[in-house]
C-alpha cells in the first residue's frame, strides 16, 4: 500500500504545528501598551536620609518667650515592610497602579498609609507618695505619588522601568497625657513635597509577574511643620526638608 495520497495532508499538519509553536511560546510582553500594572513597592530596602528642621515661635503661659530650633540630622536604615512608625516617609511600602498608554510609556501613581496607636498606664511610688498617669500616643502617615514612566524589556526575563513624579506626604503625631487633674496635649503636623525618581530592574520568571529592584531618589521641594503644646502654650512652626537615597525591592503583576 502506498501512502502518497496522505502527503498533502501530512504536509499541512506539519506546517500548522511548526507555525503555531512561536505563538504558543510567545509571552505577553511587559510595556507593550494598553496594560494595567499593579505593584507592591519598597517592600524592603536600604535607605540613607539627610534632613533639616527650622522652627520659630513662642512658648510660655503667663509670659510668652520666643523659641527657635534648628536641626540637621542623617540616618541609615535597613527596613522590611517599612519598619513601622515613626520612620522615614520614603521607606514605607506603597501600592502602585500604572497604565501603559502606548508602548513603553506609562502614567500612574502610588499610595501609602500607616497608622500607629499606643497607650501607657504609668504607676509611680516614691515612699508614701504615689501617683498614676495615662499617656495616649498616635501617629499617621499618608503618602501620594503621581508619576510618568518609560519601560522596556530586553528579553522575556529582563527589563527596565524608569519613573519620575511628584510625591506628597502628610505626617501627624498626637500625644495626650493625663496626670491626676492635669492634662496635656502635644500635636505635630508635617507636610512634605518631593521630586521622586526611581529606576527598577525587572526580573520576570513568569508571565504577567515580575520582581523589581533598583535605586530611588526623593529630592525635597518644600516642607512645613507645626507644633503645639496646650500645657506650655506652645505655638511653633517652620520648615522641614528630607533628602532620601535608597535601593528597594518589590514585585508587580500586569494585565
Amino acid at each position: 500500500m502506498r501512502f502518497t495520497h496522505l502527503s498533502p495532508a501530512l504536509g499541512l499538519l506539519v506546517a500548522l504545528i511548526c507555525g503555531t509553536k512561536p505563538a504558543l511560546a510567545q509571552r505577553a510582553g511587559f510595556a507593550d501598551g494598553q496594560q494595567l500594572v499593579i505593584s507592591a513597592e519598597r517592600l524592603t530596602g536600604f535607605y540613607v536620609t539627610s534632613g533639616s528642621t527650622e522652627l520659630d515661635g513662642t512658648i510660655g503661659t503667663a509670659l510668652q518667650a520666643p523659641y527657635s530650633f534648628d536641626s540637621d540630622d542623617s540616618s541609615t536604615r535597613l527596613t522590611f515592610l517599612g519598619g513601622g512608625l515613626p520612620g522615614e516617609p520614603a521607606s514605607f511600602p506603597r501600592l502602585g497602579v500604572d497604565f501603559f498608554i502606548i508602548k513603553n510609556v506609562s502614567a500612574g501613581g502610588s499610595f501609602s498609609y500607616a497608622s500607629r496607636s499606643d497607650e501607657s498606664d504609668i504607676q509611680t511610688q516614691a515612699g508614701p507618695i504615689g501617683g498614676s498617669s495615662v499617656e495616649d500616643e498616635s501617629s499617621t502617615l499618608l503618602s501620594l505619588n503621581l508619576r510618568g514612566g518609560y519601560g522596556l524589556m530586553f528579553s522575556e526575563l529582563l527589563g527596565l522601568w524608569g519613573r519620575g513624579g511628584v510625591n506628597y506626604t502628610s505626617f501627624t503625631q498626637e500625644l495626650d497625657s493625663v496626670d491626676g487633674d492635669d492634662s496635656d496635649r502635644i500635636e505635630l503636623d508635617a507636610t512634605l513635597f518631593a521630586l521622586a525618581l526611581d529606576a527598577q530592574l525587572i526580573l520576570s520568571p513568569f508571565d504577567h509577574l515580575a520582581f523589581t529592584v533598583g535605586p530611588q531618589l526623593d529630592i525635597p521641594l518644600s516642607g512645613s511643620v507645626d507644633v503645639s503644646n496646650t500645657e506650655l502654650a506652645t505655638a511653633v512652626d517652620g520648615d522641614v526638608s528630607i533628602l532620601t537615597f535608597g535601593v528597594s525591592a518589590g514585585m508587580m503583576v500586569w494585565f
